[in-house]
């Protein structure tokens, strides 16, 4: 009889430590579950929360550099408004000095007499310095041309300046005695020699000089 007590007893306290075996193993298993959740949550808030701090940089990045692209445009704009003010500052001083340089060649080509030849010398004499200078150029090197063809420009437009003026000169305007003395200026200023530098520069040819009067 007392050994079947002890059996059951013994069968008892088996089944009992299987049931806390079993109960622990459960509550184990509910742990790592519970403990797996919470990572997962936690690397996903943490995933949303690098992803939110990205998406508030690449925010902060574009507002910079549009506030950036707008700034350089205004200043952009900025200097594009003083360079068209300075380009019709220059376009109105240009024209100013244009419309000065015109009327003061047609007074020099409209004036008569005495005053006329005077102005005519004048100007004869400059052709004549410029086409020194000319000439002494003759040999200048390809990066010192462009100050000879400045001279040139200047040479030729005196020139014409030169033989339009004579051309202007009417007989009507003058006194016998000076229209007589015009005409040989005229035809002394007309007559050949005289060199159109603009397509025969002194380096392509060889020295010669202008057959300019200058005792007109």
């Amino acid at each position: 009889m007392l050994g079947g007590i002890d059996k059951r007893l013994r069968k008892k306290a088996y089944e009992r430590k299987e049931n806390e075996r079993l109960t622990m193993e459960q509550n184990q298993a509910q742990q790592r579950e519970i403990d797996d959740l919470k990572r997962e949550i936690a690397e996903r808030e943490g995933q949303e929360m690098a992803a939110r701090l990205e998406r508030e940089q690449q925010e902060t990045f574009k507002r910079r550099e549009l506030r950036r692209q707008q700034e350089a445009e205004a200043a952009r704009q900025r200097e594009l408004a003083i360079q068209r003010q300075q380009d019709e500052n220059r376009r109105r001083i240009e024209e100013f000095k244009k419309q000065e340089r015109q009327q003061k060649k047609q007074a020099r080509l409209g004036a008569s007499t005495s005053e006329a030849i005077r102005d005519l010398r004048h100007q004869i004499k400059e052709r004549y310095q410029l086409d020194c200078l000319i000439w002494s150029m003759k040999g200048a090197r390809a990066g010192d041309r462009p100050v000879g063809e400045g001279l040139m420009e200047r040479a030729d437009a005196i020139l014409d300046e030169i033989e339009q003026r004579v051309d202007s000169w009417r007989e009507e305007d003058w006194t016998t005695e000076e229209w007589k003395k015009a005409r040989e200026i005229r035809e002394r200023v007309k007559k050949g020699g005289k060199r159109r530098w603009k397509n025969d520069p002194p380096w392509s040819t060889v020295v010669e000089q202008d057959e300019w009067d200058m005792n007109i």
